[in-house]
C-alpha cells in the first residue's frame, strides 16, 4: 500500500508515510514480521499512538517504531481507538541480518532511525576493487558513528590510497568485505564516542583527593574518589616519578593501570605502595556507555608499501584498536610469501579495555632490516591495555615472533596460535594463556605479577631454531630479567624435535633466565622484588619427542656484559607435580641471593617434586657453605632411557647443602660429590633420608661410581629405609669399566634399614657374585651355590663401615673388624656353620651386606 503523505516533524514528532518509503513497505515480507502475522500497511518513526491514529483510517494496520528502545509495535485502527497486534523486533534484531529484510537499498533517514544500519553499497563505492574507495569509505563510518548505528558492508573489495585514517565508533559487520591496501599508510581506528580522556596534575581533585591509605600495597578502595564521579568507570593510569626498573639502560618511573567502576573501587589490588608526593599525573579515560559488536574486514597488504610513523617515531598499524566494552571479531590479513619493507604492527590494541577480540589472523610476515638479516614483525600488539582477552588468534611465525606487548594489565589469550608473547615492559597483574598453542621461542615474560600457562603446548620445532635459545620461558633480559610474581603451569605439553646431533642441540629450557646486570641494574628506591618468580607451581607436565627438556629455575645463563646472578633472588618455593617424559632437574644456587621473605626461616628455599619423573635431578653448590635447602622428593621415578644422559640416567646429585627426604620412587645413583672449586665437597651439611626408594643400579657407567657416594668428609650422612635395591651381573659391571665392589661399596656409607637386594637376570655370563644377607639373626645366607674357599668377601655393616675376610672351608672360622651403628668398632669372629651359612659368633648384632669378590 502506498500513501500520498508526507514526512511531518515537529512537537508531536515525525509521521513517515509510506509514499516516501517505498522501498521499505515493498521489501517487508512474513519471514521479517515471523509467523503469519498481518503486515503493517503503513510505518511512523518516533511519534505518539495519537498522532498515527488521526493519520489513518479504520481498518488500517500501522506500526510505530520507537529508536531509543528499538520495539516496533504494529496496531490495528478502529472506530474507537487501535488494536496493538503484536511487537516486532528489539534494537539487536534489527541490526542482525533478519533485521536487514525491512531495510531497502537506500541510506535514508528512515534506514538510519529504523535500523541504524549503514550500507556500504548505499554510498556509491566501488566493490570491485578498481577504483580508490576512501570518500565512500569514509561516508559509511562517519553515518554510523553519528547514529551509532552499524556499519554494514556487503561481500566486495574496496581499495585504499593515501594516509588518511578511518574512525569507527560503532558497531560493525564487514565480515564479507576486504580492504584492499594500494600504498595507503593511514590506519583503521577503533574508537570510543565517550569524549577524550582528561589529565589530572598535582592540585586537581582527583589528585588531592587521595589518601596514604588509598595508597597502600593491596587496596582496592580509593575513598577519596568515593564523591567524585569523574572517576567512576574510568580506564586508570597513574604515573609516579618513582624509578621502577631500566629498560635498555633508560631509567622507567613507574606505571600503573587499573579501572575503576563506582565510588573509588578499584578492580585490582594496588600491586606496591604509592607515594602520594611521588604523582604526577593521572589520567582518566571514559569507558564505553555500552558494549559494541565489530567484525573487521580482511586487509590484503600483499602490494603495500612503506608504512608512515607517527609522531612518537613509531610506525602506524593497520588496525589501531583503542575500543572499551567490544567485542571485535576477526581482521584477516592476507600476504605475500616475501617480505614487508618495514615492521608495523597488523594489530595494534592500545589503552583498550574490558573487551574480548576474537579469530583475528595476524600471520607472520618475513622481513629485512637492510643487513641482510630475516626477523619477522610484531604482528599482534598490546600497548597499556586492561582486562583485555585475545581468543582464537593465528600469530604463528618464526624469528622474532608475532607478538608482544608493554605494560598491559590482565591480559589474557584463549585458544591461541602464537610464535611467542613478548613483554618487553612488565605486565602488571596477571597474564594468562589458556590452551594456547606456543612456538620455540616460548614465553619472554617480564612480570609485575602472575604468569600462568594453563593447559597450553608448546612447539619446539623450526629448521629456523638457535641452539640454547629455544626455550618454554624466558627472561626478558632488557628490563632486568625479574618476574616479580608468581607462576603457574597446570597441564603443559612440550613437543620436541630433533634439529642436531649434540646434547645442546637437542636441548629445551623450560626456564631460561638471563640478565644484564651493567645495563638495567634494579633503580635506588624501587620497590620491585628483583627475584625470578617468587614461587613457581607446576602441576602437569608432559614433553614428547626425541628431545629432552632442562628445568633450572635456578640457574643464571649470563654473559660477558657485567652480568650479575645475585641481582635477581631465587623464589620461595617452588612446587612440580606429575611429570612424563624425558627432563633433567638442575637447581644451580651458585652465586644466587635467596628470597628475603625466608630470611628468618631454617631454609633457604623449599622444592617439592611430586609424581616427576626425571633422567637425573643435580642440586648444586659449589662456592659457600651458609645456606640450606629443603627438598622433598615423592614418588619420583628416573626413565628407564635418555637421549642424552645414558652415563648418570637415575643420577641424583646433591652438592647442596640441606635436608633431602625421598619418599617411594626410584633412581640410581645419590651423589654429593662435585667438581667446584673446594675439592668438590660442599662446606654445609647435606642429610637424605629415604623411604622405600628403588636402587635400580643398570644404566652403563664411566669410571667406578659409587651408588651412594656420601662420605663423613662429606658433612653429612644418608639413611634409606626400606630400599629395594636392583644390582646388574658382573659381566655388566665389567663390560662398564668398573667392578661390583667399586659400585656398591658407596651403600657403606649410608645407613640402611630393612633393605631388600634383588638382582636382575644375567645378562652377559658369569657368576653373580652379590651374596644377600640374611638380616634375621646373627646368620648370613649365602646365595651362590660356587663359593669357593679363600674366596674374598666383604661385610658392611653399620651406618660407615665394612670389613674384609677370607671365605673359610665349611666348618671354618675367621674374623674382621668394623663399626657398628653408633660409631663403635667392633670384632667379629664368624663361623661357615653349612655351605650356605655364616654365623657371627662374637660381636653385637649386624645388619649388612655381603659381597663377594668376581
Amino acid at each position: 500500500m502506498t500513501r500520498d503523505s508526507t514526512t511531518r516533524r515537529g512537537a508531536m514528532g515525525a509521521l513517515v508515510g509510506a509514499a516516501a518509503l517505498p522501498q521499505v513497505v515493498a521489501t517487508q515480507s512474513s519471514a521479517a514480521r515471523g509467523g503469519d502475522a498481518e503486515p503493517a500497511q503503513s510505518l511512523f518513526v518516533d511519534v505518539e499512538l495519537q498522532v498515527a491514529e488521526s493519520a489513518v483510517a479504520a481498518g488500517v494496520i500501522f506500526k510505530i517504531v520507537d529508536t531509543a528502545g528499538g520495539v516496533a509495535t504494529v496496531y490495528r485502527r478502529t472506530e474507537a481507538g487501535s488494536d496493538r497486534l503484536y511487537e516486532e523486533v528489539t534494537a539487536e534484531a534489527l541490526r542482525s541480518a533478519r533485521g536487514g529484510a525491512l531495510v531497502g537499498i537506500d541510506c535514508g533517514n528512515v534506514e538510519r532511525a529504523l535500523h541504524g544500519r549503514i550500507n556500504l553499497a548505499n554510498t556509491g563505492a566501488d566493490l570491485t576493487g578498481e577504483r580508490p574507495g576512501n570518500a565512500a569509505f569514509a561516508e559509511m563510518l562517519a553515518a554510523a558513528n553519528n547514529i551509532k548505528g552499524e556499519a554494514w558492508a556487503p561481500g566486495g573489495s574496496i581499495r585504499l590510497t593515501g594516509s588518511e585514517d578511518f574512525l569507527l565508533a560503532t558497531d560493525a559487520d564487514m565480515s564479507r568485505l576486504t580492504v584492499i591496501v594500494d600504498n595507503w599508510t593511514g590506519a583503521f581506528v577503533l574508537a570510543d564516542d565517550e569524549g577524550d580522556p582528561k589529565e589530572h596534575l598535582p592540585g586537581d581533585d582527583v589528585v588531592e583527593r587521595l589518601t596514604d591509605g588509598d595508597l597502600q600495597a593491596g587496596n582496592r578502595v580509593l575513598s577519596g574518589w568515593a564523591d567524585l564521579p569523574e572517576t567512576n568507570d574510568k580506564l586508570v593510569v597513574l604515573e609516579t616519578s618513582r624509578p621502577m626498573y631500566s629498560y635498555r639502560g633508560k631509567l622507567q618511573t613507574e606505571v600503573v593501570i587499573n579501572i575503576t567502576s563506582r565510588e573509588g573501587f578499584l578492580k585490582y589490588p594496588l600491586k606496591y605502595t604509592i607515594d602520594k608526593a611521588s604523582i604526577m599525573k593521572i589520567t582518566l579515560r571514559p569507558l564505553a556507555s555500552r558494549r559494541k559488536h565489530v567484525v573487521l574486514p580482511t586487509f590484503d597488504i600483499r602490494k603495500a608499501g612503506p608504512r608512515a610513523t607517527d609522531k612518537r617515531g613509531i610506525q602506524i598499524p593497520y588496525i589501531l584498536n583503542r575500543m572499551t566494552r567490544a567485542d571485535i571479531e576477526r581482521g584477516h590479513f592476507l600476504m605475500a610469501t616475501g617480505e614487508l619493507p618495514d615492521n608495523p604492527d597488523l594489530m595494534r590494541n592500545e589503552y583498550a579495555a574490558l573487551s574480548v577480540i576474537s579469530s583475528p589472523s595476524v600471520p607472520w610476515v618475513g622481513r629485512h632490516d637492510g643487513s641482510g638479516r630475516r626477523e619477522s614483525l610484531y604482528a599482534l600488539s598490546n600497548q597499556r591495555t586492561c582486562g583485555l582477552t585475545i581468543k582464537s588468534a593465528i600469530a604463528i611465525g618464526d624469528g622474532w615472533g608475532a607478538s608482544g606487548g608493554n605494560d598491559n594489565c590482565d591480559l589474557t589469550f584463549v585458544d591461541c596460535d602464537l610464535s611467542r608473547y613478548d613483554s618487553h615492559r612488565p605486565t602488571q597483574y596477571r597474564m594468562r594463556l589458556v590452551r594456547c598453542t606456543i612456538g620455540y621461542w616460548g614465553v619472554l615474560a617480564s612480570m609485575m605479577g602472575d604468569l600462568e600457562l594453563l593447559d597450553c603446548t608448546v612447539e619446539q620445532a623450526t629448521p629456523l631454531r638457535l641452539k640454547r635459545e629455544a626455550s618454554v620461558i624466558s627472561s626478558r633480559v632488557d628490563t632486568g630479567g625479574f618476574c616479580d610474581g608468581g607462576l603457574l603451569v597446570r597441564n603443559l605439553t612440550v613437543r620436541t624435535y630433533p634439529v642436531g646431533d649434540d646434547e645442546e642441540a637437542d636441548t629445551i629450557h623450560f626456564m631460561r633466565q638471563v640478565a644484564r646486570g651493567s645495563d638495567n641494574p634494579k633503580p635506588d628506591g624501587s620497590p620491585v622484588d628483583y627475584t625470578w618468580f617468587k614461587w613457581i607451581d607446576i602441576d602437569g607436565l608432559r614433553v614428547e619427542g626425541p628431545g629432552f627438556l632442562r628445568f633450572e629455575p635456578t640457574r643464571f645463563q649470563g654473559g660477558p656484559r657485567g652480568d650479575d646472578p645475585a641481582r635477581l633472588t631465587l623464589p620461595e618455593r617452588i612446587s612440580i607435580r606429575n611429570v612424563i617424559g624425558h627432563v633433567q632437574y638442575q637447581y644451580d644456587f651458585t652465586g644466587r641471593s635467596f628470597n628475603a621473605a625466608l630470611a628468618d626461616d631454617p631454609f633457604d628455599i623449599y622444592i617439592e617434586h611430586t609424581g616427576a619423573n626425571h633422567d637425573r635431578i643435580f642440586f648444586q653448590e659449589d662456592e659457600r657453605g651458609d645456606i640450606a635447602v629443603n627438598v622433598s622428593l615423592s614418588g619420583c621415578n628416573s626413565n628407564a632411557s635418555s637421549p642424552a644422559f645414558a652415563d648418570t640416567l637415575g643420577l641424583i646429585r646433591t652438592n647442596a647443602p640441606g635436608r633431602y627426604l625421598l619418599t617411594g620412587g626410584s633412581f640410581s645413583r645419590i651423589n654429593a660429590y662435585g667438581d667446584g672449586a673446594n675439592g668438590g665437597w660442599p662446606k654445609g651439611t647435606v642429610f637424605l633420608t629415604a623411604y622405600a626408594p628403588v636402587v635400580n643400579d643398570r644404566a652403563a657407567v664411566s669410571g667406578e661410581n659409587p651408588i651412594v657416594n656420601l662420605t663423613p668428609r662429606h658433612n653429612g650422612w644418608a639413611e634409606l629405609h626400606q630400599p629395594q635395591i636392583h644390582l646388574a651381573s658382573v659381566a655388566r659391571y665389567a663390560a662398564d669399566g668398573t667392578t661390583r665392589e667399586a659400585r656398591c661399596a658407596g651403600l657403606l656409607n649410608a645407613r640402611l634399614v630393612d633393605p631388600v637386594f634383588l638382582q636382575h637376570p644375567d645378562d652377559g655370563g658369569g657368576s653373580f657374585a652379590l651374596i644377600p644377607a640374611n638380616l634375621a639373626g646373627n646368620e648370613f645366607t649365602l646365595t651362590n651355590g660356587n663359593m669357593r674357599e679363600g674366596q674374598q668377601l666383604q661385610l658392611a655393616f653399620g651406618a660407615a663401615g665394612h670389613g674384609d675376610f677370607p671365605l673359610p672351608a665349611p666348618g671354618g672360622k675367621t674374623s674382621l673388624a668394623g663399626i657398628d651403628d653408633s660409631g663403635h668398632g667392633q670384632f667379629l669372629v664368624l663361623e661357615r656353620v653349612e655351605d650356605d651359612r655364616l654365623r657371627v659368633l662374637s660381636g653385637r648384632d649386624v645388619k649388612g651386606i655381603l659381597l663377594a669378590s668376581a
